[in-house]
């Protein structure tokens, strides 16, 4: 009953992506004062954690990579995981239940923002944890940037996951947080941990993507939901996007199907392709460039939809437009 599991506390060492050397930090007796372990390699993981298990210590695991004996934000040098604790409120095992089923809401939401994430169960609660692949190499320029970034992120979870009898900690965005590992027995609680849905890397330009979007305070799904019923049918950001490519003289490449199914069906596409065949070659008769309208415009026309798209706001973007650019 008090045993690890060995097999879980390994994906979770895994998933961590550590590279070269894992803290491993301790608070309970005889260590009061707090001690911390380094040591390199999932097997000196293993066993350390397998000693201090034997002691009854909880042993906490560094989330990110550090130089050599770091503890400090200062000394941590690539972020690969992004961590919410959910507790019961109050904790009891009764409101288990219900930080379990708050941390499966979570993961419904990231799956919508095309984000992979695990679920863990914890003595008090659950774990979610998104591992992030590539993981982010953190300089002195970069650090604050990025500890703002996390912040930012796991505040706009809290306030829009509030719930009566479970919560999202907050505290956990810290570079050097350090958190059990998945598979110990906690000795203070006199409960076991085990993951429920193991860990699925997440590319880390998706992660960067939803912290980007978070001003919105929406996913793509809400976005599109959210949509006025009345919206215009024809907004007129597309046709601001390819003028500004056409001033721009861009050279075209192919375009993805729904956009350039979407510009097929403008009124002025006409238009519009004697605008391209003016611009990028007057040579060509205005039959062929209609013809080829598939490679029309660049690949800059849908970032310059997406700016022309937040400009103007989102009750008066068209369903069609919506769907080009998301």
């Amino acid at each position: 009953m008090c045993e690890i599991k060995i097999n879980d506390i390994l994906t979770h060492y895994r998933s961590l992506q550590h590279e070269h050397e894992t803290e491993i930090r301790v608070f309970d007796k005889p260590y009061l004062n707090g001690k911390s372990f380094f040591v390199s390699g999932q097997e000196a993981v293993l066993k350390t954690i397998e000693d201090l298990n034997k002691e009854k210590v909880r042993a906490y695991i560094g989330i990110n990579e550090r130089t050599p004996n770091g503890k400090t934000d200062a000394d941590v040098i690539a972020y690969g995981t992004f961590c919410c604790d959910i507790d019961g409120v109050p904790h009891t095992n009764e409101n288990k239940s219900f930080a379990i089923e708050l941390a499966y809401d979570l993961m419904k939401y990231f799956k919508e923002n095309r984000i992979h994430g695990a679920i863990a169960e914890t003595a008090g609660g659950a774990n979610v944890i998104i591992s992030l692949k590539p993981r982010i190499k953190i300089t002195k320029e970069t650090k604050q940037e990025l500890i703002n970034t996390i912040q930012k992120a796991k505040k706009f979870l809290c306030e829009k996951f509030k719930r009566d009898r479970a919560e999202i900690d907050p505290c956990v965005f810290n570079l050097s947080r350090v958190f059990k590992p998945i598979g110990i027995y906690d000795w203070k609680r006199n409960g076991s941990t085990g993951w429920i849905i193991k860990p699925a890397f997440t590319p880390t330009e998706n992660f960067l993507k939803w912290v980007n979007r978070l001003e919105g305070k929406e996913t793509v799904k809400e976005f599109k939901g959210n949509l006025s019923k009345n919206t215009p049918k024809n907004c007129g950001i597309c046709e601001l996007a390819l003028k500004e490519q056409f001033e721009k003289g861009a050279r075209y490449t192919r375009l993805a199907p729904n956009v350039s199914a979407y510009i097929r069906k403008l009124p002025n596409r006409i238009e519009l392709a004697k605008q391209f065949q003016a611009v990028q070659d007057p040579s060509n008769n205005f039959k062929n460039s209609l013809a080829e309208w598939d490679r029309v415009p660049s690949k800059f026309c849908c970032t310059a939809l997406r700016r022309y798209a937040e400009q103007i706001g989102k009750e008066k973007i068209c369903r069609d437009c919506l769907e080009a650019v998301l």
